[in-house]
């Protein structure tokens, strides 16, 4: 069950290829504005600079003081290992690399970088409560379950910072086999005080939103029925649906849902689909693909220290 249940968001989205038609979406490609297009494609630097930073904020909060190209460094490969896992799972593969990277104990870089990825999780489910209010203002439910996803991220990002509560919180998370690597006494914890969380809660919410206004920029090369405010706070509802580990990188459960929020506007499966595609290889392919080569350059240049 654990080995197939990552097909299951394949298959839907499969079925959403089957059920809408390939050529009916890449009929859609052509008639994109390009100079939009292009705009969303260059805002992609940036976002992913604000994102470092954010990583190297944390980073230097837990007490690991690595340069801010290094940080970069980083940010690319977990890009690239998230991508091709479900849920993103991959991008904690960072711990080890800036164990293996940096000398970094290992329970210090576990603990920046599970952080950095509820700061991902907080940015998302505030912008995507929000949303829930515009789109379901007769179904409360919705706005309490992502809120409630927002709330529960707080109370772990707090007990974490509570150094008593460090070691009973990682029995549920951290495998046993690795408790002693992870719960070990020997050195003390560094962690984000309650003030720099708040100062990186705003940071994600800067960084989630950019995101969410990128892939605005690639629906406007379409249409204009979405208003940019309307779509920052709605599209990350599917993103967060996305995160659910049933699929790689999220297709099918991601698309089915932005489907579903776009035809409230007005628009079209055909278009819907593309325009999740689209937003897809703008927001996090291209990210992926780059710390993918990057992860390439290294393992050559490796390859061919050793042989010299």
């Amino acid at each position: 069950m654990k080995k197939w249940i990552h097909m299951l968001g394949l298959l839907i989205f499969a079925w959403l290829l089957f059920h809408i038609g390939i050529d009916r979406v890449l009929q859609e490609i052509p008639r994109m504005e390009v100079g939009w297009f292009l705009t969303a494609i260059a805002l992609t630097i940036p976002l992913s600079l604000l994102f470092t930073y954010r990583f190297h904020v944390i980073l230097r909060d837990c007490g690991i003081g690595l340069s801010f190209g290094k940080c970069f460094r980083y940010y690319l490969l977990g890009q690239y290992y998230g991508f091709i896992t479900p849920g993103k799972i991959g991008s904690f593969y960072r711990i080890y690399l800036i164990k293996d990277g940096e000398g970094v104990p290992l329970k210090h870089s576990f603990w920046a970088v599970v952080t950095d990825r509820i700061a991902d999780i907080f940015g998302m489910g505030a912008l995507a409560c929000v949303g829930c209010v515009i789109i379901f203002p007769y179904t409360p439910v919705f706005f309490w379950v992502f809120l409630g996803m927002g709330l529960l991220a707080l109370l772990l990002i707090y007990a974490m910072v509570q150094r008593k509560r460090v070691s009973k919180l990682l029995r549920y998370i951290v495998p046993a086999k690795f408790h002693q690597d992870y719960l070990s006494k020997d050195d003390l914890i560094v962690l984000p005080s309650p003030s720099r969380l708040l100062v990186i809660a705003a940071i994600s919410l800067l960084c989630w939103a950019g995101i969410f206004f990128q892939g605005w920029i690639v629906v406007r090369a379409y249409t204009t029925a979405f208003p940019a405010a309307d779509y920052i706070l709605v599209a990350p509802i599917a993103s967060i649906i996305g995160l659910i580990p049933v699929s790689v990188s999220g297709f099918g459960t991601r698309d089915s849902v932005y489907i579903y929020l776009l035809s409230i506007y007005g628009i079209s499966e055909t278009m819907a689909l593309t325009l999740s595609l689209l937003c897809y290889f703008v927001n996090a392919a291209i990210p992926s693909i780059t710390g993918g080569l990057y992860e390439l350059f290294l393992f050559v240049k490796q390859r061919l220290r050793t042989h010299a």
